[in-house]
C-alpha cells in the first residue's frame, strides 16, 4: 500500500467528524432510464482505480504521533453499493436520508458508500463521501468517473501526481510577509464584525426532533424559465454566488421574523475551491478552504443591497486571499500530536458556537455539460448535491447548474427542522430568488 499524509483540511475535519450528523458530502444524479445494478458496480471499481483516495483507509496512528496517513490499496474488488427499490419520491428520500445520516468508516477502503435506487420515474444514484476524503469537487468528479465508466467512454486525468497535489500551503499559503499581514488584518476585521455587530443569527428551528443525529433533505429545482428569470436578478459586479449567499441573508431574515427572532447579521460559511485553474475540477481530496460571508441586518431588505454588500466582501477576500487564512492556522498546529489537535479541534468549536456562521453554502457552479450513461439509462435528468450540517448551523446548501436548470438541496438536521419546517425554509428561499 502506498501511504501518503493527509492534507490540513482533511485533518481538521476528521478532527470535527462525529457518529451524529457526520462529516459527508452528498452527490446524486437521477435518470430517465434504468441503471444496471453489475453494470454500475463494474463502473464503480473502474472509478476507484482511477481516483488513489477513493481506495483509501485510515492508517492507525501511533501513540504520541503528529501526523495521520491515508493508506491507497491497489485495487478494491467489492464496491459499497447498496440496491434499494423506491416505489415513489418518498420512499427515495427516507433512502436517501438513511445513507447520509450514516457514517462511513475509514478502517477499510473505500471512504465512501453508494446507494443505487430504482425508481418508476428513473434511477438515482447517490454517494455518500466521508469529507475528509473529498469535497464538493470531489464528490462530482467521482460520479462523473463512475458515469464514464457505465458508458465506456474515456475519462482523462490530469497529468500530474494526484496525492503530491494536495499540499494546501503550496495553493493558498502565505508566501512571504506581505501575504501575512492582510490576512492578519482582514481576519481582525471579521473579528470586530463579529464582536460589534453581535453573534450570527441562527435559523428559526421549525418541528425539529432533539438528538435524532440524522439528516433531512429538501429539494428546490428551478426550471430554464425560472433560472433565468433568477440570473437576471443578478447586479454586476456581484457574481451568481454572491447573489445565492443574499438571497439566502434575506431568506433567513424572512423565516426568522415570520417566528419572532431577533434580527441579527447572517454569516454564511463558504467553501473555497483552491485548485488552481487549469484543474479545477480534477483531484478527488479535499483541496478548499472557508471564509464566512456576513449580510448585515441593514442589509437583508433588498436583493440589490444585499448582493451589492456581499459582492463588496468577497472582492476584499480575494484580494487578501483570505481563503488561505485558514490553511495558515492549520498550519501551525501541525507541531502538535494528533490528539492534542482533535482535542483542541472540538474545545475551539464549542468555544466558538455562540459566534458560529448561520448556514453553509457550497456551490458546484455552471456543469459544463450533463452526465450521460449511455442509451439506457440515459442523461442525468437532475443533480442534487449538499454539505454536511452539523447543530448548531442545522442547515447546509448545495448549488448546481445544469441543463439551464438551477438544483437548489437544502440539507438538515432533524434537530433543526421537521420536513415541514424544512419546506417552509425552502419556499421562503425561492419565493426570495424569485422576487417574490
Amino acid at each position: 500500500m502506498r501511504r501518503t499524509p493527509l492534507n490540513l483540511v482533511e485533518q481538521f475535519i476528521l478532527d470535527l467528524d462525529q457518529a451524529r450528523e457526520p462529516w459527508s458530502v452528498h452527490c446524486e444524479v437521477r435518470v430517465a432510464g434504468r441503471l444496471d445494478d453489475k453494470r454500475v458496480a463494474a463502473a464503480t471499481v473502474a472509478a476507484m482505480a482511477q481516483h488513489p483516495l477513493a481506495r483509501a483507509r485510515l492508517a492507525r496512528v501511533r501513540q504520541g504521533g503528529r501526523q495521520y496517513f491515508w493508506e491507497i490499496s491497489e485495487r478494491v474488488k467489492d464496491p459499497p453499493l447498496e440496491i434499494v427499490a423506491c416505489a415513489d419520491d418518498a420512499a427515495l428520500a427516507q433512502a436517501r436520508a438513511r445513507l447520509l445520516s450514516h457514517r462511513v468508516g475509514l478502517d477499510s477502503a473505500p471512504p465512501f458508500e453508494l446507494m443505487l435506487a430504482h425508481h418508476p420515474g428513473g434511477d438515482s444514484l447517490i454517494m455518500n463521501l466521508h469529507h475528509a476524503a473529498g469535497d464538493g469537487i470531489s464528490s462530482y468528479r467521482l460520479m462523473t468517473s463512475i458515469c464514464r465508466a457505465y458508458a465506456g467512454i474515456e475519462d482523462p486525468v490530469p497529468d500530474l501526481d494526484p496525492l503530491a497535489s494536495r499540499d494546501l500551503r503550496k495553493h493558498a499559503g502565505a508566501r512571504n510577509l506581505n501575504d501575512v499581514l492582510p490576512r492578519l488584518r482582514g481576519l481582525g476585521d471579521r473579528a470586530l464584525e463579529g464582536w460589534s455587530k453581535g453573534p450570527a443569527a441562527r435559523v428559526a428551528p421549525q418541528g425539529g426532533q432533539a438528538d435524532t443525529g440524522r439528516y433531512g433533505f429538501s429539494l428546490i429545482r428551478l426550471g430554464p424559465d425560472e433560472t433565468t428569470e433568477v440570473m437576471a436578478r443578478r447586479r454586476k459586479p456581484a457574481t451568481v454566488n454572491d447573489l445565492l449567499v443574499a438571497s439566502l441573508g434575506i431568506a433567513v431574515r424572512r423565516f426568522n421574523d415570520l417566528r419572532g427572532v431577533s434580527p441579527a447579521r447572517v454569516s454564511v460559511m463558504m467553501p473555497v475551491n483552491l485548485r488552481p485553474r487549469e484543474w479545477s475540477e480534477e483531484i478527488v481530496s479535499n483541496i478548499v478552504s472557508f471564509v464566512p460571508v456576513s449580510i448585515l441586518a441593514g442589509e437583508q431588505g433588498d436583493l440589490f443591497k444585499a448582493q451589492a454588500a456581499v459582492a463588496k466582501r468577497t472582492r476584499s477576500l480575494k484580494a487578501q486571499r483570505q481563503s488561505g487564512t485558514m490553511v495558515d492556522i492549520l498550519a501551525m498546529t501541525q507541531v502538535w500530536p494528533v490528539g492534542v489537535r482533535h482535542l483542541s479541534a472540538r474545545l475551539g468549536r464549542r468555544l466558538a458556537d455562540p459566534m458560529l456562521d448561520t448556514i453553509v453554502l457550497s456551490n458546484l457552479g455552471r456543469l459544463a455539460a450533463p452526465l450521460d450513461f449511455g442509451h439506457d439509462a440515459g442523461p442525468a435528468t437532475q443533480i442534487w448535491f449538499s454539505p454536511p450540517a452539523q447543530m448548531p448551523m442545522g442547515t447546509g446548501i448545495g448549488a448546481a447548474t445544469m441543463n439551464q436548470e438551477l438544483f437548489l438541496t437544502v440539507r438538515f438536521c432533524e434537530a433543526q427542522f421537521d420536513a415541514t419546517g424544512a419546506e417552509a425554509f425552502a419556499d421562503t428561499w425561492r419565493d426570495v430568488l424569485l422576487g417574490g
